[in-house]
């Protein structure tokens, strides 16, 4: 899998790459692969410290991989992915936990990963 991280503002650049776009925001994002909200609001309002929301999310995540197999098997299957949110590049972000996520669920199954980094555009 070759797997991208991405700012959502470019999901159609990503597309006309052709390369599948998964939406992981909490407000559109797919369920099985988005942050609670209540956790997001927390964080974001500085109720919940960075080391929690990570904790948090990635229960989650244990949890939604039993949830959802057959949508995680979709997902692990893809040969080019870019999983996209809204939040800055480099910032702290739900994306990158979920590639750190997808990086040891690929090694784990013998999954080829190589991370490409973050969208910006096919350069020619």
């Amino acid at each position: 899998m070759k797997l991208w991280t991405v700012h959502n503002a470019r999901h159609r650049k990503v597309k006309e790459a052709g390369i599948k776009f998964l939406d992981c925001t909490a407000m559109t994002g797919h369920v099985p692969f988005a942050p609670k909200k209540e956790h997001l609001w927390k964080y974001k309002s500085g109720d919940m410290s960075e080391e929690l929301y990570t904790a948090l999310y990635c229960s989650w995540m244990a949890e939604s991989l039993l949830t959802y197999p057959n949508t995680w098997g979709k997902v692990l299957s893809a040969s080019e992915l870019a999983i996209g949110c809204v939040c800055g590049e480099g910032k702290f972000c739900h994306r990158y936990l979920l590639k750190d996520i997808l990086k040891e669920l690929c090694q784990e199954r013998g999954i080829e990963y190589v991370y490409m980094g973050e969208f910006h555009g096919v350069s020619k």
